[in-house]
């Protein structure tokens, strides 16, 4: 299964909120290519920043009314190999572990 090709940006406005955000892991994510599979139902989705040593994980939600940066928890699923789902909880579609590796 593939990954959705839609693309999409943070705001300068939820850039400046993400550099505020205290114990980065790493520089916010501004570009973005969502991380769902292709064709999914509802927003778009793209993993933006860890914070709070990674303990939270914050992502760009979007559709052509716009969109919103959120802090949200990682999906807890797992598949029998003990390889974890990296999408945002509550996602729909297939796990992050079901996609082709090498789309994207």
């Amino acid at each position: 299964m593939s990954r959705c090709d839609v693309t999409g940006a943070v705001t300068d406005s939820d850039f400046d909120t993400l550099l505020a955000q205290p114990n980065r892991v790493s520089s916010p994510i501004r570009r973005l290519r969502c991380e769902l599979r292709a064709g999914h139902p509802g927003r778009h989705a793209a993993f933006v920043l860890a914070a709070a040593h990674g303990d939270r994980w914050w992502w760009m939600r979007w559709n052509t009314a716009g969109g919103e940066v959120a802090d949200i928890p990682v999906c807890a699923v797992s598949d029998e190999d003990n390889d974890d789902c990296l999408l945002p909880q509550h996602h729909e579609g297939e796990h992050s572990f079901q996609l082709s590796a090498g789309d994207h």
